[in-house]
């Protein structure tokens, strides 16, 4: 059995796949397999895929390629991917992305050390006008803790900085659920840290993960502020209030999150519209004294609970 499976979706990567495969090949820790799940791409990804993979066979003989004949989602292919993990730990690493050569042995060697459930690191993302942003990973003294900043956005809520224990997620289940081009991490992030087999999470404060989102056609959908965005965060919003049991301050922090697609509902001129959150119950106070609500947010909310 290997000590890390590192799981890699692939959609439509052509351009990007040598750079993240290469990166994949340079790592300074051997025990690893590489799960490739390729959804059926137009552009020739497996077949570069393929290729490459020819070039480095030190790493075509830890690699494992599940090929999808349809393109299935990237839910799907992400669970794909983790319910064929045999390692250890897991933790994913998008076709468009790249990591440092001490990514997967930090996180290990970290795990290890502090027999930590999940370990995240650091990232560096790679912005449209050239800029970098820091993705910090913040400390919290609980779990509860790291739930409340998971539900409110605090934290970055992707799956590619956090090396799981693979032993939780198979035996608890915790996979993304069919159909979701948005936040099927999130929702996986959230119910495994409200999982009470997941004892202490742990943290490297280092950038050894670069998330690129200037490209467009990956596995994940990075166009915001849609339509399909409100759809995929109200069917996560629904799941987590039918399927987890929640603190009194991991309810406040889902709330946030609610009040934030509220707002976007508006923004988009959808607040009487079959996803509407009801606004009457919410106080003024709560809305402007969040930490995690934009200005232009907070007043979106404001008014709309004056004028509807």
């Amino acid at each position: 059995m290997p000590k890390v499976s590192i799981i890699v979706p692939v959609f439509n990567a052509a351009a990007t796949l040598e750079r993240c495969v290469g990166s994949l090949a340079a790592q300074l820790f051997d025990d690893v397999e590489v799960i490739f799940v390729e959804d059926a791409s137009t552009d020739g990804s497996l077949n570069k895929l393929k290729s490459l993979l020819k070039s480095l066979p030190a790493l075509a003989g830890k690699t494992r390629i599940i090929a999808h004949e349809t393109n299935l989602g990237c839910a799907v292919t992400r669970r794909d991917g983790m319910q064929a993990a045999r390692g250890q730990y897991m933790i994913h690493v998008d076709a468009d992305d790249w990591v440092e050569p001490e990514f997967v042995l930090s996180l290990y060697e970290h795990a290890m050390a502090t027999d930590a459930d999940i370990v995240i690191c650091n990232a560096e993302r790679l912005l449209p006008n050239g800029k970098k942003r820091l993705i910090e990973a913040q400390k919290c003294n609980t779990i509860d803790g790291y739930l409340c900043r998971a539900l409110s956005g605090e934290i970055h809520n992707c799956l590619w900085n956090k090396l799981i224990r693979t032993e939780i997620i198979h035996q608890k289940k915790i996979y993304p659920i069919d159909g979701l081009s948005m936040y099927e991490d999130k929702m996986v992030v959230v119910n495994l840290l409200s999982q009470a087999e997941v004892k202490k999470v742990s943290l490297v404060q280092r950038v050894l993960y670069h998330y690129d989102n200037r490209v467009s056609g990956s596995i994940t959908n990075k166009i915001r502020g849609n339509n399909e965005e409100i759809v995929a965060a109200r069917t996560y919003i629904d799941w987590v209030e039918n399927n987890i049991r929640l603190s009194e301050a991991a309810q406040a922090a889902h709330r946030q999150f609610k009040l934030a697609v509220t707002a976007l509902q508006i923004r988009l001129s959808q607040s009487k519209g079959e996803f509407v959150l009801p606004l009457k119950n919410v106080a003024y106070g709560e809305i402007w004294s969040s930490t995690t609500l934009p200005l232009h947010y907070k007043s979106l909310l404001t008014l709309a609970k004056l004028f509807y």
